[in-house]
């Protein structure tokens, strides 16, 4: 009975050992591979840690270069197992990692210089920038998520803010992770926690003083609605992490403990300061999406991505992609001390627009920063350095211009849009030139100036006035010149109009046209009639000024002692004169050519056309410029060099300009000395184009810098311009061996020019006496009238020539009777055989005499070429057969 007691005890106890003995633990290890196995060939990090005593958690980072919010893969995977099954685990799909230890498994270190307290040096300066407020978020959202390259962002542009641009500490908000709590809450690259240290430059002071709950960031942007005024530039600049409900437009920042600040949220918040400028810079993921809801005047907003991407890390550096480049553009060097070139327009302040400019381009991830300026002012002027003026008056240089200064946009400096001449009060914007007459001694400047500040100008509390001078049509001018201390011939070349007061008011981002009553010069225009015989046309310059006075600051004077009008957005000019047909019936308009240093420059004059169709005119037209003596004489001085240039001996000062790419270099003028070019235009009959203008700049470059330091535009109208009858060519006859040709034109013909075959100008009067030859016996007549050009062309007989030449074929010898005695000494008969190498004899025709006889001697049979040869040219040729 004993015995089958025990043996019925140990029946039932086996199922019990069976299944202890056949369960098995599953280790990280394993765990860990079933995560490689579903996500073999993908870049990814695998971690691990316990998410209970039953469970493992596999946690997969699938793109771990992107910032968060994205997606990554839990795997809860159970640590034991039946022998021989399968390991059991479930998965979900999350944005953002747990919040338990993990324990990296397979994690790349793709961080290939790691920051080692990198410092950011102090300036050497006592001053402080009490004017600048800043705030650094970095939300963080839990201690996996909350990597070390965040508080590297943080502590780079808040060394940057405080040791560069000297902004106090209490002037700069750190909220960041868990703030001040000593418990673990930012992951290192090596995998392990640590607490995320407060002191943020390595003085010893804590900087980080906030954690990154909702309830802080509205604190503390309630304190600043407190302390800020239109002054003050706030900065506020955002790492870590972000999301999206639509992938648009509805995007957030994670906080920390998973909560989240919406963007209406931080719009509702901003919206409280009254700051005169703010920058906004945000590096988390889905940033883009919060421009809709935060930008308002005043704003700059730079993104590292669009409302529907995500924001990436480094991927050879342990700071975030775009805020890495945004931060080392304000620095002026990376973090590891290499120099940056941010300062795109060499001004000496890096403004945002900028530093956005440089990032964008630096950035090589796969996301797209975006750039919001309300206006585009705020931007290109704000700097933390530099605050832009809340009202900002200015005058543009060319359409592109949108006041930056300086002015990077505008090739030439004397096109201003907004400035045009009218002869009547009214408000048509198209410029004129002025004219003055008994009936009519004024014209109307018309200014159009843009506000292009934040804040509205208004004339009762801050005024401002608009100074406008005058000079009489130039390619580089001198203060002297515009303020009336420089005289010709006895009379100032240019002189200032009285202040105006803008008194219309003008909001921001608006524009008003001011109009300035213009007394003309009647000296100049009337008594000299210098409009009317010359077509002297006007520059006109214009300056924006909160003082009445009309001087001219010395910062705004260049070194070539002219106004910096693309330095200065408070300044602008009109070089411009409309060419068309005066009581002088010529196309013609003049301008001085100036040095306006106190030392010998020498200065190239050439041509531009504005469009590819203006360099139609150099076909359609013969355009010349006349230099007036002293002009001439600077230009011998320098050498008379030009390229694309045809002149006459018979003029030497009147050079054609026979393309868009004219050049007249060299010109060499002593200290301050200016005098008169005229530029004329006469269109050829045959080819005119009805209602057509043309628009071409006359450049004044400095040969020396190679700088445009001035020029003048042309209009050339010629629409008005009578048609005129054609030129007949008259043949009166040979006269001493020559021809001499003639040409009758209408009777308002004011020049003839002659050309043969080649181009060579033979003549410039009514009559003119040529020798034809056999290449070159065609020539052509040019008459002016009006403006317009005819031709007419004759070809010629030789008169120079051979006659005879006998005997034919010949045997010892050749006699070759001439057409005309020879006229020079240098006429001579060669005659060259075609076989035995081309054996050559040569016999000088004497002066008057016209037969020669020319011994053949032993030279083979065959063909014999004959040529008769005058000053170097073939005449004429014949050919014999010798036997």
């Amino acid at each position: 009975m004993k015995k089958l007691l025990t043996l019925l005890l140990c029946l039932l106890s086996m199922p019990l050992f069976a299944q202890i003995a056949i369960r098995a633990e599953v280790s990280e290890d394993e765990a860990v591979d079933i995560a490689k196995n579903l996500f073999a060939g993908r870049d990814v990090d695998i971690y691990i840690g316990d998410y209970s005593s039953a469970d493992w958690l596999v946690f997969i980072d699938e793109e771990p270069l992107k910032g968060w919010e994205h997606w990554c893969t839990y795997l809860y995977v159970q640590k034991t197992r039946l022998f021989n099954t399968p390991i059991r685990y479930s998965q979900s799909r999350e944005k953002l990692p747990p919040s338990i230890d993990l324990r990296p498994k397979y994690v790349k270190n793709r961080a290939t210089r790691a920051p080692l307290n990198i410092k950011v040096p102090k300036v050497s300066s006592n001053a402080t920038n009490t004017k600048s407020y800043a705030v650094i978020l970095s939300g963080g959202a839990n201690k996996n998520s909350n990597h070390e390259r965040y508080w590297n962002d943080c502590s780079f542009i808040y060394q940057t803010l405080v040791n560069k641009y000297l902004i106090p500490k209490d002037n700069i908000y750190v909220i960041m992770a868990d703030g001040t709590n000593p418990e673990a809450d930012m992951r290192c690259v090596d995998g392990t926690y640590k607490s995320s240290p407060l002191d943020l430059d390595f003085d010893g002071s804590p900087d980080l003083k906030y954690a990154a709950t909702k309830a802080n960031v509205s604190s503390v942007f309630n304190e600043l609605s407190r302390k800020l005024t239109e002054e003050n530039h706030l900065f506020f600049f955002v790492i870590d992490h972000g999301g999206s409900h639509d992938g648009v437009s509805q995007s957030y920042i994670n906080l920390w403990g998973r909560e989240v600040l919406e963007d209406y949220e931080l719009s509702t918040m901003l919206n409280k300061i009254n700051a005169g400028a703010m920058n906004i810079v945000l590096g988390q993921c889905y940033s883009g999406g919060f421009i809709d809801n935060i930008a308002k005047k005043g704003r700059v907003i730079a993104t590292a991505s669009t409302g529907g991407q995500s924001s990436y890390a480094c991927s050879d550096l342990l700071y975030d992609e775009f805020v890495y480049h945004w931060t080392s553009a304000v620095a002026r060097r990376t973090a590891y001390g290499v120099s940056v070139s941010s300062d795109l327009d060499y001004s000496g302040h890096v403004t945002m627009d900028e530093a956005f400019t440089f990032a964008e381009k630096k950035d090589r991830a796969n996301e797209t920063p975006m750039y919001n300026s309300t206006p585009l002012s705020v931007g290109e002027d704000l700097a933390f350095d530099k605050m832009p003026n809340l009202v900002d008056l200015y005058i543009r240089d060319n359409v592109e211009d949108t006041g930056k200064e300086p002015n990077l946009t505008a090739k030439e400096s004397w096109k201003s849009p907004d400035i045009w001449v009218r002869n009547q009060k009214d408000d048509v914007e198209e410029h004129e030139n002025p004219y003055y007459s008994d009936e009519h001694p004024t014209a109307f400047v018309k200014v159009r100036i843009t506000n292009r500040g934040t804040k509205d100008y208004k004339s009762a509390e801050q005024p401002q006035y608009l100074h406008v001078c005058w000079t009489k049509a130039s390619t580089n001018i001198s203060i002297d010149a515009w303020k009336g201390r420089e005289l010709y011939n006895n009379y100032v070349t240019g002189f200032y109009i009285v202040p105006t007061l803008i008194r219309e008011d003008i909001p921001a981002g608006k524009s008003a046209v001011i109009t300035v009553t213009w007394t003309l010069p009647d000296y100049m225009l009337d008594s000299m009639s210098d409009n009317d015989t010359e077509n002297h046309h006007f520059c006109l310059f214009a300056r924006v000024s909160k003082e009445h006075t009309d001087d001219i600051d010395k910062e705004l004077i260049t070194d070539h002692n002219t106004a910096d009008i693309r330095g200065s957005n408070k300044l602008a000019q009109k070089n411009l004169s409309i060419i068309r047909k005066g009581s002088s019936n010529d196309l013609t308009s003049t301008v001085f050519v100036r040095n306006t240093m106190g030392t010998s420059r020498s200065y190239s004059l050439e041509i531009r056309t504005s469009t590819e169709a203006d360099k139609d005119l150099f076909t359609m037209a013969q355009v010349s410029v006349e230099m007036s003596g002293p002009i001439y004489q600077a230009w011998e001085r320098g050498g008379s060099n030009s390229t694309g240039i045809k002149r006459s001996p018979s003029v030497p000062r009147v050079l054609q300009l026979e393309s868009a790419s004219s050049k007249i270099s060299g010109i060499s003028l002593n200290k301050n000395e200016f005098e008169k070019i005229s530029l004329e235009c006469n269109f050829y009959r045959s080819l005119m184009i009805p209602n057509r203008t043309y628009t071409i700049d006359l450049i004044q470059r400095d040969e020396a810098t190679g700088d445009i330091v001035g020029g003048e535009t042309f209009i050339i109208d010629p629409r008005p311009l009578s048609i005129i009858s054609p030129p007949i060519i008259i043949r009166p006859g040979i006269i001493d061996g020559k021809y001499q040709l003639s040409a009758e034109a209408p009777d308002n013909t004011t020049n003839y020019t002659w050309t043969d075959k080649a181009g060579n100008i033979v003549g410039n009067t009514k009559e003119v006496t040529v020798s034809p030859t056999i290449r070159n016996n065609e020539y052509t007549v040019t008459a002016k009238a009006g403006g317009i050009l005819d031709q007419a062309s004759i070809t010629l007989d030789l008169i120079q020539g051979i006659k005879s030449v006998t005997p034919s074929p010949a045997t010892n010898y050749i006699d070759v009777i001439l057409k005309e005695p020879a006229d020079n000494d240098l006429t001579y008969v060669k005659v060259q055989s075609v076989q035995d190498n081309g054996r050559v004899v040569e016999k000088e025709v004497v002066r008057n005499n016209s037969q020669v006889r020319i011994e053949l001697g032993t030279m083979p049979r065959g063909v014999i070429l004959i040529q008769l040869i005058s000053d170097n040219e073939v005449i004429d040729n014949a050919k014999i057969i010798k036997n």
